[in-house]
Formats: C-alpha cells, structure tokens, sequence
C-alpha cells in the first residue's frame, strides 16, 4: 500500500496493491514445461524453469489442477500486479499511520506486507512488512492488466505532484537534504551491491 500525509498532516492511502503469484493450471492434454512456454509472463524464464522442473518437465499436469511456479512477487518471476483498492478499509488506515509515526521522517512511501487475510487490520495480527519503501516507490496498482496506460499515467503524475508539494514543505522546514556527492556515493554502493548479489 502507498501511504503519505498529506498537506494537512493527514493519513492517506493512495494506492493497494495485491501480487497474484505465478501459477499454471493444467488442462489435462499438455506438459507442464508446454504450459509453461505459452505463458508471455515467463518467456525469459524458461531455461532456469526447465532446470527446476526437469523431472516433471514432460508430464501432464491434470485438468484444473493449479501449480505455484513462483513463490516470489516481482514482475520478472511472473507475478501480475493488481489494483486492490477495493480491499481498502479505515482499519487498514489506521495501521499505517500507526507505521508511519514510527519512522522518523517518514511522509510518503510503499509498505509491502504479507498478509493472512484482509481482516488482519482488524485484529492486527498476521501482517507482516516485508519492505518500506520511500519517495521512489510506485503506486504498484498502476500494473493491473485491465488497467488503461492513460491511467497509469495519471496516477504517475498525481503521485509526483504529492512529492514535490511535501518537498516544498520539507525545504521550507529548512529539513537537511542530501549533497550532490552523499546522493552519487549512495547510489554508487546501493548499484555494486546489487551488481555484486546478482
């Protein structure tokens, strides 16, 4: 979920996001190594499946019968993103805002979280934060498949104008920003860590 404050110091969530992990569900005809390169999501992921799934690679999986093939939620392992904001509630809210006053400094970012169910705002149990992103994070329900780029673009744009207002305030507030050089070694060590675990 995306979370800020806004201009007037209240919480909002502008965006909910529910990852659909990548599954395959047989029909009772084809390999599961067919199904798998019919599915776009996985185009360049084959190899590297094929390797994991050698034994069953040939086999057919049965009618209706549903496989997880990735159990990571990122764009590059299958999983699609969709547009949760009909699981929006005042108990999810209220969470957050109870998050975000726990990190100094904290006006805008992403919570990613796993979940029980929906109503773990409710009683606040089973919710675990799997990562806290900030001003970069993208309202990810901008990737929902029936969600129109026009959209996508819109809400972009709309979430810019959130940063740049809360930045102009940070600025008035005299908040310490970073040099020019703090942000080029930052990001130089953020790049070779990446590059270095992949």
């Amino acid at each position: 979920m995306l979370f800020y404050w806004d201009l007037q110091g209240n919480p909002t969530i502008s965006s909910v996001g529910v990852k659909s992990f990548c599954k395959i569900t047989g029909n009772g005809k084809e390999s599961l190594g067919a199904l798998l390169k019919n599915n776009p999501r996985l185009a360049s992921r084959i190899p590297l499946l094929e390797k994991r799934f050698k034994k069953e690679w040939d086999s057919i999986l049965p009618c209706d019968q549903t496989r997880l093939i990735e159990p990571i939620g990122n764009h590059n392992r299958g999983t699609t993103f969709l547009d949760g904001k009909s699981y929006y509630s005042k108990e999810m809210l209220d969470w957050a805002a109870a998050c975000a006053k726990q990190i100094p400094g904290f006006d805008y970012g992403r919570f990613d979280i796993k979940i029980q169910d929906w109503d773990a705002f409710k009683s606040h149990q089973g919710i675990k934060i799997m990562e806290v992103n900030g001003v970069n994070a993208e309202p990810i329900h901008i990737y929902d498949p029936g969600y129109s780029i026009w959209k996508a673009y819109r809400d972009i744009f709309f979430h810019m104008k959130i940063i740049y207002k809360l930045s102009i305030i940070k600025l008035k507030q005299e908040y310490p920003t970073q040099t020019l050089m703090a942000f080029l070694k930052g990001s130089y060590q953020v790049i070779n860590k990446k590059i270095l675990h992949q």
